[in-house]
């Protein structure tokens, strides 16, 4: 499984605004409705609820919010640079500004295998111009802190793959 697998260039979204975590995880319950073609109140519970178990700020800006669909039929993923940061309870007390968001059918614990690819190959060989830049672009927007965030899922034993920055080289 590759990113694009999880993420096309429609689901990276630049300098979204939200005053608060409860409406940006709304906002993402709403895109991800429109992708996926699932009612939100399918969806939004479901991301709300498991945040409420805990936070998914990993720290140094970054959270990676996740939920299980029982509707849905692939791994899903959302990718926002936030316009402003804003409190998420992360590990490091910091706000939030670089959020990808991951919607799988199965137990998290068993997803290896889409967890593993949210950040390796992105390559663009045979990809249109369009998704090489964009990818381009959201590289240089979010730079090493995401490579940051991926890596410290790694370390937790999520994956085991070493971390590549969005331009697809090794870090």
């Amino acid at each position: 499984m590759k990113i694009s697998d999880l993420l096309s260039p429609t689901d990276v979204m630049i300098d979204v605004r939200a005053s608060n975590k409860r409406l940006l995880l709304q906002e993402f319950a709403s895109k991800a409705a429109v992708s996926l073609g699932l009612p939100v109140d399918q969806i939004a519970p479901y991301l709300l609820k498991r945040e409420e178990l805990g936070s998914t700020g990993i720290g140094r800006g970054v959270a990676i919010p996740h939920a299980r669909l029982p509707d849905l039929q692939r791994p899903h993923g959302l990718l926002a640079k936030l316009k402003q940061p804003i409190e998420f309870d992360a590990i490091d007390g910091q706000a939030v500004d670089i959020v990808f968001v991951l919607f799988c059918r199965l137990p998290w614990r068993m997803h290896s295998s889409a967890r593993s690819r949210c950040g390796p190959d992105v390559k663009t060989a045979g990809k249109s111009r369009a998704i090489a830049e964009r990818k381009e672009y959201v590289g240089t927007l979010f730079g090493d802190r995401l490579t940051i965030g991926l890596t410290a899922i790694r370390r937790a034993g999520i994956a085991s793959t070493a971390p590549r920055t969005l331009s697809g080289s090794r870090s």
